[in-house]
């Protein structure tokens, strides 16, 4: 099945904390288009961690005092208070990955692969592998159908996806 590509600005890959970091960045930009790809659920090295392993690093409930929680993805967000715990295991990480994605509306693609970023001088191709999804603002673990997600649009994505993108320009991504 194919449909009309989706024109984006930017293209983030990969939904822990860096890319759910940076897509939030990125949707502070007026008028930007994004998405995220992700190759399993979001926060799925956190999903992967021992269900024993902790964080390392405390979380602080800081937010009324100017002080940013050192484990947060957005300042106005705290895994301590969201969570109720100190030391979130990676499972609750997740689970706060998840909760702030679904805030803050972020467009996400799971179980999405990106097999290939080639460089040109005028465009790169990104080439990913995916099953049937669609392009959604959020998605619950696991499930990604239609009753799990807000839809930014119905379209199904074949098994070979690409993105074509073009520097200081936007980025198309075509399901063919």
């Amino acid at each position: 099945m194919s449909h009309e590509p989706k024109t984006l600005d930017a293209l983030v890959v990969g939904a822990g904390p860096a890319g759910i970091g940076t897509a939030l960045a990125l949707a502070a930009v007026e008028n930007l288009t994004f998405g995220v790809l992700e190759r399993g659920q979001i926060g799925q090295t956190f999903l992967d961690w021992p269900t024993e392993q902790t964080f390392l690093t405390p979380s602080f409930t800081g937010n009324g005092f100017g002080a940013t929680d050192l484990n947060a993805v957005h300042p106005e967000t705290s895994p301590a208070f969201s969570l109720g715990v100190e030391y979130p295991t990676g499972a609750q990480y997740a689970k706060y990955l998840r909760s702030v994605a679904a805030h803050f509306r972020v467009p996400i693609l799971s179980d999405v692969e990106v097999t290939a970023v080639t460089p040109a001088s005028t465009t790169s191709r990104c080439s990913t592998r995916a099953a049937p999804h669609s392009l959604a603002r959020s998605c619950g673990r696991a499930e990604n159908s239609a009753s799990h997600c807000n839809h930014v649009s119905p379209a199904a994505v074949s098994p070979m996806e690409h993105a074509s993108l073009r520097h200081g320009s936007r980025a198309t991504v075509e399901c063919s």
